[in-house]
């Protein structure tokens, strides 16, 4: 009896010793205390999640309005303000191209859209490197944006260095990729502007049978003025796009 009572008291004792340890270790790591066990920090990792979050956000803003974030000129419609591609005001006559180089266009407006968002994740790292009790400093901040088909590619430029004792980094540019059909709405948003400006008309239905990835479907408002919304079917992603050209008179 007096062993089984000793075996019963060890096994008691180990359990206590394994909780004890194991709550240990979860307090620590959870206050962020450096025991040595602290996991490495990575910045570049940091500003790819930080950049990634900021691109799909602006992407998902873009898309129904036409490639913008606060189009100027626009129409109504399923609750966003859809930009005009292509655009007259008068009676009979073809639409003209609002954005000649459309691409470009996206291109710039995501880069200017991000640059907010991309100087705060900044500002959020070098907060955290100094918590690590590094020495940060940097230079200006550049924004390339690359649209792909597929993806959009962010490259952000600037000098940085982080030094801490004996250790020092130095970074010329961060990058982040993440899979987005902007590049491939955008260029077929563009010819329907480019066959609308010349046609006034742009046959979606035989676009559709060359190109089965995409769903067009069409829409006309009470002003003539005629809603794009393109579809890329593996993704989901939709944009909207609002073209007025070649109108006719009510009542003709």
């Amino acid at each position: 009896m007096n062993n089984k009572g000793q075996i019963t008291l060890f096994v008691i004792v180990g359990i206590l010793l394994v909780g004890a340890v194991i709550v240990f270790f979860a307090v620590f790591q959870q206050r962020g205390i450096d025991i040595g066990l602290e996991q490495e920090f990575n910045p570049e990792s940091f500003m790819d999640r930080c950049i990634r979050e900021s691109t799909r956000k602006k992407i998902d803003v873009m898309l129904p309005q036409g490639g913008f974030l606060s189009p100027s000129d626009y129409v109504k419609y399923d609750d966003s303000n859809v930009a005009y591609l292509c655009k007259n005001v008068n009676y009979y006559e073809p639409c003209i191209a609002q954005y000649p180089v459309y691409l470009t266009t996206l291109k710039q407006e995501l880069e200017s859209g991000i640059r907010e968002d991309v100087e705060s994740c900044f500002l959020e790292l070098e907060d955290e490197l100094e918590r690590r009790n590094y020495q940060v400093g940097g230079d200006e901040i550049e924004i390339k944006a690359t649209l792909k088909p597929g993806s959009v590619e962010i490259v952000v430029y600037r000098d940085m260095q982080i030094s801490r004792e004996e250790e020092s980094r130095n970074f010329e540019y961060f990058t982040s990729t993440i899979k987005s059909n902007l590049y491939d709405l955008g260029y077929t948003a563009n010819e329907i502007a480019r066959q609308e400006a010349k046609y006034c008309y742009f046959e979606y239905l035989g676009f559709m049978l060359l190109y089965p990835e995409f769903d067009i479907r069409k829409y006309t408002l009470s002003d003539s003025t005629k809603i794009y919304t393109i579809i890329y079917k593996d993704s989901g992603d939709k944009m909207n796009v609002a073209i007025r050209g070649c109108a006719i008179p009510p009542g003709f």
